[in-house]
């Protein structure tokens, strides 16, 4: 998703020019002599343009996932992102030479000329970093559950009511409740059974794949007369076993099958995740 950016780029612009105009400046006028100075330099150099290279390699990737969804082939989007990927290594391998080259001894003082290329660099480096907040990513592979923005509108931060929803739909999670007295029915790894009611008469097979640490406060909504909401929980969550027909938000029952050291229990509430 990409928030409006045309400052933001107008700004980088004017900023790559200011950054060839220092430079030039520094190429031609006073420079600090030695051979400390000129590694300095040359290391300065590479991570600008491991950084400037970083800065176009997503820019390319992202003129290509824009031209996807406008319906285009989208046959280049692996090399470029594993263009992507090597642009950013490079970008590291650029900062440990320069931080490894500024920690020698002896290191002399920047000229005028390279302080002021210095500082134009770090502008646009800032300038493309704002621009890069103007990109709403994900952070993994996985489906539009919501989306709760449309091209035009403004956005504000809100923890309520998110820009946008996804989830992995290829491994379901349920997420359970259960009450402090079947504290000592539930364990990792403990094979479950979900019931739905809008499958009736159908069991759906899960493990045990998460037991919190502690009890806290629900924060599964419970609905009909006589629901506490002021008891404290124990959240389990169940990886649901192979593909079902549950869907994200469902409401559904858990019950876990007894063992040999403990008798199984029913949850307070679940959802599907």
């Amino acid at each position: 998703m990409r928030l409006d950016d045309e400052d933001y780029q107008a700004k980088i612009v004017a900023l790559a020019a200011e950054v060839a105009v220092r430079k030039r400046e520094r190429d031609s006028g006073e420079m600090s002599t030695g051979n400390l100075a000129r590694d300095r330099r040359s290391a300065e150099d590479s991570l600008f343009t491991a950084e400037w290279q970083l800065y176009m390699a997503r820019e390319d990737l992202d003129r290509a996932l824009r031209a996807r969804s406008a319906g285009g082939d989208g046959a280049d989007l692996d090399k470029l992102r594993d263009a992507r990927v090597k642009a950013d290594e490079r970008v590291d391998q650029a900062r440990n030479t320069l931080r490894k080259t500024l920690n020698q001894d002896g290191m002399p003082s920047p000229s005028r000329g390279e302080v002021a290329l210095t500082a134009a660099r770090a502008e646009l480096s800032a300038a493309e970093s704002a621009l890069e907040r103007t990109r709403i990513r994900a952070g993994s592979a996985g489906t539009v559950l919501a989306l709760n923005a449309r091209v035009g509108e403004v956005l504000a931060p809100s923890a309520e009511l998110p820009v946008a929803t996804l989830g992995n739909l290829g491994q379901l999670r349920v997420r359970a409740e259960f009450e402090e007295r079947d504290l000592g029915k539930v364990r990792d790894g403990q094979i479950a059974v979900i019931r739905s009611d809008a499958f009736q008469g159908k069991d759906f097979e899960g493990k045990v794949s998460m037991v919190a640490p502690s009890l806290s406060p629900s924060r599964i909504s419970q609905r009909g007369p006589r629901k506490p909401n002021d008891v404290d929980v124990l959240e389990v969550l169940i990886n649901l076993t192979g593909q079902t027909p549950l869907l994200p938000g469902m409401r559904v029952d858990v019950f876990l099958k007894p063992d040999q050291q403990s008798r199984g229990g029913t949850q307070r509430a679940a959802s599907a995740n």
